[in-house]
């Protein structure tokens, strides 16, 4: 997996606008940057829990990493909170695989509840 990156300051200057999704960055200018793999090595075994039941959401980030301005990304932050509640409902981070891992994350009771509160 690589990523594209660009300091806030030099982004200002560029040639155009960086947040114009028409355009893409030149590779020689800001080279592709290896960050990991991704590998798919299974299938799922129960492709509703698994695949249809799964809700991303690009306001989920971890502390120190900030959304940038494109605009965009800043309607699906909060977008895709309002879909994933019409979708799975409002509990939708109770569901295993949306689940996080060992975060208390202070949502408790409401309808569709499934995990007991969070006890452990």
């Amino acid at each position: 997996m690589y990523v594209q990156m660009i300091p806030e300051a030099e982004g200002e200057k560029y040639k155009w606008d960086i947040y114009d999704v028409t355009k893409a960055w030149c590779h020689s200018d800001y080279p592709l940057i290896e960050v990991g793999r991704v590998v798919l090595n299974k299938n799922p075994t129960n492709y509703f829990a698994e695949v249809d039941q799964v809700a991303f959401n690009p306001a989920n980030l971890v502390p120190g990493i900030e959304p940038s301005n494109d605009r965009l990304l800043q309607g699906r932050l909060f977008l895709y909170q309002d879909t994933q509640l019409h979708r799975l409902g409002p509990n939708h981070d109770q569901i295993p695989i949306n689940c996080p891992f060992k975060a208390n994350n202070f949502i408790q009771d409401g309808l569709m509840n499934v995990n007991r509160n969070q006890e452990k």
